[in-house]
């Protein structure tokens, strides 16, 4: 297995001169594969760039993707766009970036959801990984 030095999407979501300038950018450090984030390709098309538009520029750029920054609601909502997305581009990760609950009952009442993602997405080819951004598991914060 190789590594892969890839750049999230979310970080370049305000670069000056939009996504051509970023991906332009980022091919120039010499990486060209991205995480792709959902945040940047919203459902409503009008309040960012559509998912069809996503597609253009990383084809543009000839970018890859390692994998998707996708939501539950990305699933429930765009699944069949989404997994074409990553599996199009080269990507067969799909990472749910967020999910918060404060009991361990809460966590538990989320494993359904991450089981039927999980069960979906594989027979596609494709894996399920989540991304914890600290918030959601702290221990603090979760009553055992």
């Amino acid at each position: 297995m190789s590594n892969v030095l890839a750049f999230q999407l979310f970080s370049l979501k305000e670069f000056e001169g939009g996504w051509t300038a970023a991906f332009e950018a980022v091919k120039a450090l010499g990486i060209d594969t991205i995480e792709v984030w959902s945040g940047a390709m919203p459902i409503d098309a009008s309040s960012g760039t559509a998912i069809h538009d996503m597609r253009a520029h990383l084809a543009g750029a000839n970018m890859k993707l390692t994998c998707g920054h996708l939501t539950s609601s990305d699933f429930d909502n765009r699944y069949a766009e989404c997994k074409k997305l990553l599996l199009d581009f080269g990507s067969t990760d799909w990472v749910v970036p967020f999910a918060k609950a404060d009991t361990l009952d809460g966590w538990l009442a989320l494993l359904p959801k991450f089981r039927e993602i999980a069960a979906r997405a594989q027979e596609d080819g494709i894996a399920l990984g989540y991304h914890n951004h600290s918030m959601e598991l702290e221990l603090s914060s979760v009553t055992l």
